[in-house]
């Protein structure tokens, strides 16, 4: 369970990570939003940024408790849905679509 899934995963509760955001931030909006224990978050999100700017990463053990305790948060918000919702999740493709570039809506005047 990586940190973008946990968000992927938060989505479908209405509270989508936003491009701009550090995970700490998300972490800590997703939590007051969705229900999902923030402290729980708030430590995934750090583990999140001291793998991908710490001089050393984290330890084998440390991911290894943020990948349970992410599959956790999925497990918790699974059983927050409701048959309906499920179904589109389990159906929609874009999780399966490569990232593409945001699009810039220019507008000259005349």
């Amino acid at each position: 369970m990586t940190w973008a899934e946990v968000g992927e995963a938060l989505a479908t509760l209405g509270s989508a990570p936003r491009s701009w955001e550090t995970p700490i931030e998300y972490a800590q909006r997703a939590g007051g939003t969705t229900g999902v224990d923030h402290r729980l978050l708030n430590a995934l999100a750090g583990v999140t940024t001291a793998a991908g700017y710490g001089p050393t990463g984290v330890d084998a053990e440390v991911a290894d408790r943020a990948a349970r305790a992410g599959a956790d948060v999925e497990r918790h918000i699974e059983g927050e849905l409701d048959r309906t919702t499920k179904l589109r999740a389990a159906l929609d493709p874009r999780p399966l679509l490569p990232d593409r570039a945001r699009r810039l809506d220019v507008r000259t005047t005349t």
